[in-house]
């Protein structure tokens, strides 16, 4: 994408931030009230499992960077850290994935996590270099987007202060996103379940090394339908408004923005400093 093009996305994508900030600013409290379903067992299973999205995405590019060093430099230690990254990843699933009563939950998200590992080992000799570098680069500003946006979005729930939906106990209660309470204790702008899918992005970003047209448009769209899901979901659980998701994809959307840019910096001083 040319720097025009990737500039008239930055002022649309701003533009649209803006509209929808005004909009859910004056019809939060409505919106919230029409889509509240907390009974809804889709919505229950995205609360549950959906904390885990990006820590099991961070697992699966430490293991990617691990299988990189195993085909430069063969050695039994790294079967030992990549055993090691395993056995964390199942005990987050195990505890914050509903416990022993969302055991049909914690094994679908033990499959995924165990499918990208095996499509890493077998899959990754079928990639010449190139490819695997360009999957590393990919990695490691997933690795930059997630520190960003993990720290905006925890200082800004800190400052904003707002009251859940679901824990008021009338609507007088009721704030728009732009009145903050600072320390507050209460923490529902930005959304910060939909903030920790924030490493879907990279699996869209690997959409563009796909050759095969639907198969890159099958992997371009999954992540984005996963992260409209999880921000509908956390409106119809009554734990975010509209515009605390709104918030938390534009967060999302230029985190990544700037890790991008950051990144390409980076390799580009790198390449002038040899």
């Amino acid at each position: 994408m040319s720097k025009t093009k990737r500039n008239l996305w930055l002022v649309a994508g701003i533009c649209f931030w803006i509209l929808g900030a005004i909009v859910f600013g004056k019809y939060d409290l409505e919106i919230s009230q029409l889509l509240y379903h907390p009974d809804w067992k889709w919505a229950v299973a995205f609360e549950n499992g959906g904390r885990l999205t990006t820590p099991i995405l961070l697992a699966v590019g430490l293991h990617f960077l691990i299988y990189l060093e195993k085909r430069k430099h063969p050695k039994k230690i790294y079967w030992v850290v990549d055993v090691g990254i395993m056995a964390i990843v199942v005990v987050l699933i195990l505890l914050f994935s509903g416990g022993l009563s969302g055991l049909v939950q914690e094994l679908f998200l033990t499959a995924i996590y165990l499918a990208f590992y095996l499509l890493i080992q077998l899959g990754g000799k079928q990639l010449d270099m190139d490819k695997l570098i360009q999957i590393k680069k990919i990695v490691w500003t997933m690795f930059v987007a997630t520190a960003l946006i993990f720290l905006v979005i925890t200082i800004v729930k800190v400052f904003a202060g707002r009251l859940r939906f679901r824990d008021m106990e009338n609507i007088s209660q009721f704030v728009p996103w732009y009145q903050w309470h600072p320390f507050s204790g209460n923490h529902s702008f930005p959304s910060g379940h939909t903030g920790n899918s924030m490493a879907v992005i990279g699996v869209l970003l690997l959409s563009g090394l796909i050759q095969t047209r639907w198969k890159r448009i099958l992997v371009a769209a999954l992540p984005i339908v996963y992260l409209l899901l999880m921000a509908i979901s956390r409106i119809i659980m009554g734990a975010h408004y509209a515009s605390d998701v709104l918030f938390s994809l534009g967060i999302i959307a230029y985190g990544w923005y700037i890790a991008i840019w950051l990144c390409q910096r980076y390799q580009k001083r790198k390449i002038d400093g040899n």
